[in-house]
């Protein structure tokens, strides 16, 4: 803190460089007072079917950018829900998935050199941008389950089980 003002100096490696690199050799001898950094960052995923977004949300969004990122197409059920999200309701389906991901990040930094009077003395804008991009295509034939063969399957289980169970005294006192 300077004897002469009450306000205190701001003592940060990166800052007195970036003042420095602002005002030459000056910057050494410059009281740094005040500094602030801002970023923000906003991202949204978004699946196209036949030329319709679809947001990536929520769980069945998960899986598939899970699978997606694997290089796996997503489970026909996952699939199955995302179609009907996006109005194609027709079976079977040809589903071709095609995955694009496009990344930018931009990165704005403003560096203002002010005087002991708050004048501004010099201002320099900075801009980082950073592009990224991921592609991949799988094409197979979807069909829905028919309801009455899931009943079915399970009504086969349970007989399965109930089997079972009538087999373990058999099986206990042979033992």
């Amino acid at each position: 803190m300077n004897k002469d003002n009450l306000v205190p100096d701001i003592d940060d490696e990166e800052i007195r460089q970036r003042v420095e690199s602002l005002v030459g050799g000056q910057g050494k001898t410059a009281r740094i007072l005040d500094c602030e950094k801002k970023s923000s960052h906003v991202t949204e995923e978004v699946l196209l079917l036949n030329g319709k977004p679809v947001k990536l949300t929520g769980v069945l969004g998960e899986k598939i950018k899970e699978a997606l990122k694997a290089g796996l197409p997503p489970p026909p059920e996952v699939l199955s829900e995302i179609l009907i999200r996006a109005g194609i309701e027709s079976a079977p389906v040809e589903l071709e998935t095609t995955m694009s991901v496009k990344s930018s990040t931009k990165t704005s930094e403003l560096s203002t050199l002010k005087d002991s009077h708050g004048m501004l003395i010099d201002e320099k804008l900075k801009e980082f941008e950073e592009d990224d991009e991921y592609e991949s295509t799988n094409v197979e034939m979807w069909e829905k389950e028919p309801e009455h063969l899931r009943a079915q399957f399970d009504a086969e289980k349970a007989k399965m089980w109930d089997f079972y169970k009538s087999m373990q005294p058999l099986i206990k006192s042979k033992i």
